[in-house]
């Protein structure tokens, strides 16, 4: 059991570590739980009655992974004018709430495309990866307009800590944790950090074995020796600045509010 002191934090851990299915148990044991991407998607698509009943569709359809599947559509231009009408209109939402906190954060932004500048990507998956960072950064702008004092019990699967798990190249360690240490410090310190604590090995075997979008396989031993020092810097960085963090199993997870 788990007891927390906000209402706000994300899960952290490497990929594979069990994060999703952590989530899943979390949301099992408490269907209030939230996302700062959900509380945006979800009032923009019932701000009409023709969107709504899009979003009544796919909430039945994808249930917990409605806010990955909006994010996946939303900077696509679609021939059919009733999709291209709701995510073009979401885009701009997206655009305008981002553009207020990249005032406030202007740092951040920079160096979080500079770590993505750092890896393996194609352009395409690099431009892919700033832009689901700028969603998160224009939902959570979203909330704390919106929902400052709110009650809401809010759980981030991949928010600003999190994104530090990047497929880098090789040989670049001492200018990738420079870079990470830039990075985090500048990440808003209103949140707690729940860390999905795995071991690497088990990690990356897990990863391998789901098949998703990160992989290990191609740059499997710089990786495996990279990311524990990744994830020994951000935990160092929370306690130096009284981030609250939560060691948990993935497989028993449970929060006390």
């Amino acid at each position: 059991m788990v007891k927390m002191k906000k209402k706000i934090f994300e899960l952290f851990g490497y990929p594979g570590s069990g994060k999703s299915f952590a989530l899943n148990k979390l949301i099992a044991n408490d269907i209030t739980i939230n996302s700062f991407e959900n509380i945006l998607f979800t009032d923009f698509l019932k701000k009409n009655i023709i969107s709504y009943i899009y979003y009544l569709y796919i909430k039945i359809l994808f249930k917990n992974n409605f806010s990955n599947y909006i994010k996946t559509k939303v900077s696509i231009i679609y021939k059919n004018s009733f999709k291209n009408y709701i995510f073009m209109n979401l885009n701009i939402e997206i655009n305008k709430q981002y553009k207020i906190f990249k005032k406030n954060n202007s740092k951040l932004c920079k160096y979080f495309e500079s770590l993505v500048n750092q890896t393996n990507y194609s352009q395409k998956y690099k431009k892919k990866h700033i832009r689901n960072f700028k969603t998160f950064c224009s939902s959570y702008n979203y909330f704390f307009k919106n929902y400052k004092n709110s009650n809401f019990l809010i759980v981030n699967d991949e928010g600003f800590f999190q994104r530090v798990f990047l497929d880098y190249k090789q040989n670049r360690d001492k200018k990738i944790i420079k870079k990470i240490k830039l990075y985090i410090k500048e990440i808003p310190k209103d949140l707690n950090l729940l860390h999905v604590k795995t071991p690497i090995k088990k990690s990356i075997e897990q990863c391998n074995n789901r098949g998703k979008d990160f992989s290990y396989k191609k740059n499997i031993i710089f990786l495996s020796y990279i990311f524990p020092k990744i994830s020994e810097n951000v935990l160092l960085f929370c306690i130096k600045n009284k981030i609250n963090y939560y060691k948990v199993s993935s497989k028993e997870v449970n929060l006390k509010i």
